[in-house]
């Protein structure tokens, strides 16, 4: 007797497809890692002042660095959006939401906190650093806990 392939046999239509969809999701990902990388390091190393006392940023290329990596990222996210079906959609965006309360959350308690004289005002880059890691890295475990609530099966996707 001959038994069909089953998705869970790892083969089949469905599973072809959900790894085709991995690769383009790698795919973009890489593209987006190969163009970003040099862009920033081209950035930095090309705008070098010696009489400075050190690599610094020109204001153009501060311009150039604020417009062009924001619309690589806006475009590659894009593109990565379209590749995702509803479920992980609507991963994606609530964890962008959770990032986004906790860069509120920490932002006003940490105002709060310098404007009480509790903690030091801390140098900008500083600040900026704190918030950009604290917002990644409440969207990474947004992510993976949403995905584990709704999916289930880290190894779907």
């Amino acid at each position: 007797m001959t038994e069909k392939t089953t998705m869970s046999d790892g083969e089949g239509p469905g599973v072809r497809a959900q790894r085709a969809l991995n690769r383009r999701w790698l795919v973009y990902w890489a593209i987006y890692a190969v163009v970003a990388t040099p862009l920033v390091v081209a950035l930095r190393m090309g705008t070098h002042d010696p009489a400075a006392g050190g690599p610094r940023f020109t204001p153009e290329a501060a311009v150039a660095g604020a417009v062009l990596l924001p619309l690589l990222t806006l475009a590659t996210m894009w593109f990565v959006l379209r590749l995702a079906d509803e479920v992980h959609r609507r991963i994606i965006i609530d964890a962008w939401a959770v990032g986004v309360i906790v860069i509120m959350i920490g932002s006003i308690s940490w105002g709060f906190l310098m404007m009480g004289g509790v903690v030091p005002e801390p140098p900008g880059p500083v600040a900026l650093g704190a918030v950009v890691s604290a917002g990644g890295i409440a969207v990474l475990v947004a992510a993976i806990w949403f995905r584990w609530r709704r999916i289930g099966d880290f190894g779907a996707v």
